[in-house]
């Protein structure tokens, strides 16, 4: 009973530390990390892991539901062919009903896999796509 208490007592600090604080980015005018403008032009492979990407990292810089919507949808008329309407409502349900969750770290094969790694001399100092664009935003500030 007490390694019960004791191990339910640290997934709780565990998870308090996890949280992830509000992230204030000027919207209108967004700093893409490179790989998410490849991605933003549209893609002929990859698209349902192009499409995981999107949805946490809009997500993780607190877009609403309304903003990631305009926007996948803008992403997917580029898209040849266009993945279906079915499929990415599906994605944004799922999305919003869990908590933020990161896109893949840089070093992953998610952005080699689809063609869209294209590192610039800033993309080395990060782990993280959300990462770029808040340091970028607060470097130009």
């Amino acid at each position: 009973m007490d390694w019960n208490e004791e191990r339910r007592e640290k997934q709780e600090k565990n998870k308090k530390e996890r949280e992830y604080k509000e992230v204030e980015v000027d919207k209108s005018h967004i700093n893409y990390p490179p790989c998410i403008d490849s991605i933003m032009k549209g893609l002929q492979d990859g698209r349902k892991r192009a499409l995981f990407i999107l949805l946490n990292y809009f997500k993780s810089l607190n877009f609403t539901k309304k903003e990631i919507e305009g926007k996948i949808e803008t992403w997917n008329k580029l898209n040849k062919p266009p993945l279906k309407e079915g499929y990415i409502r599906s994605q944004l349900e799922w999305t919003f009903r869990q908590g933020k969750i990161l896109p893949p770290n840089c070093d992953k094969d998610y952005y080699k896999g689809i063609g869209v790694c294209t590192p610039e001399d800033f993309c080395l100092k990060i782990k993280n796509p959300v990462n770029y664009t808040i340091k970028k935003s607060r470097w130009k500030k």
